[in-house]
């Protein structure tokens, strides 16, 4: 999964719709805690894995909020495919062994 909300953009974009700036940090915080939670309850309810890549900082607001609730961001779509090619060879493994 990419993840491509930059928190600059988001805060941008609401200002554009003629959002207080006051109003802003606060609206943001909100949209990335559900936007994280949202992910979170998708990969609990499915029981499969979400590994996100991005190409922004692992310091931006959004990428750090998805860390905090246990979505791996990795910082290049190359290494996310590697964690997951890793994670399906780990299951077929454990398939194997299993009793």
């Amino acid at each position: 999964m990419y993840f491509l909300t930059p928190t600059k953009i988001v805060e941008r974009g609401m200002k554009g719709m003629g959002i207080e700036q006051k109003k802003i940090p606060e609206m943001v915080e909100e949209l990335f805690e559900h936007q994280a939670n949202s992910l979170r309850a998708l990969q609990a309810k499915h029981q499969k894995p979400i590994i996100g890549f991005t190409f922004q900082s692992p310091e931006d607001q959004f990428i750090r909020k998805l860390l905090t609730h246990g979505i791996p961001v990795l910082s290049a779509p190359e290494r996310a495919v590697r964690a997951m090619a890793a994670l399906v060879h780990y299951t077929r493994l454990r398939r194997k062994i299993a009793p």
